[in-house]
């Protein structure tokens, strides 16, 4: 198996130079990051290199991954065109240990206004195929997927299946409706208006979802309401979200109104800024995904623009407040983050991560293409 592996490595870089005369269809990118702590002691090494190769309108590439434990994953793609048929399929192994990862493969197809997607997934224990099928019908949209497999089982056993549909009314308001079935019977029904507003109040949206399943607790409620401040002259230049749900007992009457958070983003001439708080800990635990942190606020600001040679040039920073913080503001943690763009395939990255024990984790790192 070892052999294998060299001589299919061999023969990925003895094609890619044997086609470097042909550079015409060949492309790539390389990319490596690499970050300290304080002692300093390195906490994270990774460098990939990606190669491709378009030929007959097929493409053919490899990806090979670095890491702390050295060679560490290496992944084989083919997608391209097969009459009307669109195929991807990718395959991955762990060169370590010579044993094979996963083989993922995708067939698509365009057929009478409906597309279908055929999925099937092979990993070493068990088997997973997906078929899913969507269309429209005048302003109405359909759709389905249907998956079939079973762990530890190499099988075509059914196992869930869900239907969506969606059909616009009244002016900007869309209805989705959302119905599933497994092998335990009927999953449920969900019915969901997007979109709603008063013409008196265009700023201010709705998403109401009302969800019905069998069992004890056999409807629920969601409700979202949206203020959105965009300027006229951009859709996309500012927003407040109020984070809210209702409570709900199963005889379907109301018992409360829960508002645990609010999102502000605004944007001008270049810069962003962006404020999320939660009053609830536990989503935002969700929310963060910060180990060891009870955050309850994040800070951020940043801008995009142009570097030297036709470049890029991002930078943001990021300031979290946690609950059990003893410092200013309940201060907890400070990210920055740093792209600067060398031409238009050269980028250099930087990040820097400050929290109350002091510097946490200093990041550098490059990208390239070709």
């Amino acid at each position: 198996m070892k052999r294998a592996f060299v001589l299919a490595f061999a023969l990925v870089v003895a094609f890619g130079i044997g086609i470097a005369s042909f550079a015409d269809g060949l492309s790539g990118s390389w990319s490596t990051d690499i970050c300290v702590d304080a002692t300093p002691t390195f906490t994270l090494f990774t460098s990939e290199l990606h190669v491709q190769y378009d030929i007959c309108g097929w493409t053919f590439g490899g990806t090979f991954g670095f890491g702390t434990g050295g060679w560490e994953t290496v992944a084989f793609d083919v997608y391209g065109a097969l009459g009307a048929f669109a195929i991807d399929t990718d395959i991955v192994f762990n060169p370590s240990a010579a044993s094979f990862t996963s083989w993922m493969s995708q067939v698509d197809l365009a057929i009478a206004g409906v597309d279908l997607t055929f999925e099937f997934d092979l990993f070493p224990l068990y088997s997973w195929w997906t078929i899913s099928a969507s269309g429209a019908a005048g302003l109405c949209n359909v759709g389905m997927i249907a998956q079939f497999g079973q762990l530890d089982d190499f099988c075509f056993c059914f196992d869930q299946i869900d239907f969506t549909f969606d059909f616009p009314f009244l002016c900007n308001t869309t209805v989705y409706v959302t119905a599933g079935f497994s092998t335990l019977g009927f999953d449920g029904i969900c019915l969901t208006l997007g979109g709603l507003y008063f013409a008196e109040f265009p700023w201010l949206t709705f998403e109401f979802t009302v969800c019905f399943n069998t069992g004890t607790a056999g409807k629920s409620y969601t409700f979202i309401p949206s203020i959105s401040l965009t300027d006229m002259c951009d859709e996309d230049a500012g927003y407040i979200s109020l984070m809210v749900e209702l409570y709900s007992s199963v005889d379907a009457t109301f018992d409360g109104i829960n508002i645990y958070g609010i999102e502000i983003y605004r944007a001008w001439n270049g810069i962003w800024f962006h404020d999320i708080t939660f009053f609830d800990l536990a989503k935002a635990a969700l929310y963060f995904e910060l180990e060891n942190q009870d955050i309850w606020e994040a800070i951020g600001i940043g801008t995009v623009g142009d570097s030297c040679c036709g470049g890029d040039f991002g930078f943001e920073v990021w300031t979290y407040f946690a609950g059990t913080s003893a410092w200013l503001f309940d201060w907890a943690l400070t990210t920055i983050d740093l792209t600067f763009g060398i031409g238009s395939n050269f980028d250099v990255t930087a990040s820097l991560a400050i929290d109350a024990g002091g510097l946490l984790e200093l990041c550098l790192g490059f990208a390239v293409s070709w």
